[in-house]
């Protein structure tokens, strides 16, 4: 099932991802407040739709909150890997 992001977004997520935890669904920074392939903090998660914790989330799943999140906000919530 394909989301509404548009191929260039979708890029832009996988560059995104794969700076901020190389591409693993399952990362933890390491102070343990960001989780998940696009690092997401609780309250980010939160605040497109996730629950519980990212890490727990399926990939698929972090996938779509992120274009959630980058529709909403564009690349500023990944200020260094964003840019």
């Amino acid at each position: 099932a394909s989301s509404g992001a548009s191929e260039s977004v979708k890029a832009h997520l996988a560059r995104i991802a794969q700076c901020e935890s190389g591409g693993n669904p399952k990362a933890l920074s390491s102070s343990g407040r960001y989780r998940g392939k696009y690092q997401f903090d609780i309250t980010t998660w939160q605040s497109v739709g996730g629950s519980g914790d990212p890490i727990d989330a399926s990939e698929a799943e972090q996938d779509l909150r992120a274009e959630i999140l980058y529709a909403r906000r564009g690349p500023a919530p990944w200020p260094i890997c964003g840019a």
